[in-house]
């Protein structure tokens, strides 16, 4: 009676030996049997589950493995390589977005040395394809309502008036660190016959010089945020402004 005893405690402890441990990154003990492990993922089975279900539990919630052999796979090494490899590509890749410019307009008559100014707003919509974590080029469509300075009124007498433009911008931007950085924006853009018909000085195409120069934030994977001072110019005017933009990843 002692010895079936024995055999059968012993059988107990071995069976309950003969299981692999998932170690938590919270320190938490999982008696489990592994049955594949994956690039971003661990399935497994419960030790002693009657139901035999098979679960899975990402790798970032994991410190290591114990297998039942003895073998020890730790995770953690693995967990920030991803993280890093996660922030190296946090931006790659397309991405559609919008902004909107506010500025001042100056149009200096270098004849007679004096200066006209009046206020501007642009934006749209903007595409990006970003080919690394910081390198990408922008295109899209911008809206553009500026001051004419040789509008007229009924009566004949001048007034600034406002006249639309559609452009289309070929850029590059440069955007430094991972979720927060320096941004860069810089480019031209052509700006085509207006939409509304007014007396105006402007030809029917346009093109400006322009330059953003501020911060971004990427809080996550999906989204990005830029902002800072605007410089657009040509040879006989210049706008100076404040642009902010949001954009985000259509693929991933």
């Amino acid at each position: 009676m002692k010895y079936l005893l024995f055999i059968t405690t012993l059988f107990i402890s071995l069976t309950f030996l003969a299981q692999d441990t998932i170690v938590k990154q919270s320190g938490d003990k999982l008696a489990v049997k592994i049955t594949k492990i994956n690039t971003k993922n661990v399935m497994y089975k419960k030790h002693k589950d009657v139901e035999d279900k098979q679960y899975i539990m990402d790798k970032v919630h994991i410190a290591m493995i114990k297998y039942e052999d003895g073998r020890i796979e730790n995770f953690n090494d693995e967990t920030k390589s991803s993280k890093i490899n996660e922030n190296l590509d946090l931006r790659k890749g397309l991405r559609i977005g919008i902004h909107v410019t506010p500025g001042n307009m100056v149009d200096p008559d270098i004849s007679t040395f004096v200066s006209k100014s009046g206020g501007t707003i642009s934006g749209g919509p903007d595409v990006y394809y970003y080919f690394s974590n910081n390198i990408a080029i922008k295109t899209g469509v911008i809206i553009n309502h500026v001051p004419d300075f040789r509008g007229y009124d009924k009566n004949g007498i001048e007034k600034i008036a406002y006249i639309n433009f559609i452009g289309v911008p070929l850029k590059v931007a440069f955007a430094t660190g991972n979720k927060w950085g320096f941004y860069l924006e810089s480019g031209t853009t052509v700006f085509f016959k207006e939409i509304q018909k007014e007396r105006h000085t402007y030809s029917s195409i346009i093109v400006l010089q322009d330059v953003i120069a501020g911060v971004h934030f990427s809080p996550l994977k999906l989204v990005s945020i830029h902002a800072g001072p605007s410089f657009q110019f040509n040879l006989g005017r210049y706008i100076l402004g404040a642009q902010a933009g949001v954009s985000f990843n259509i693929l991933n």
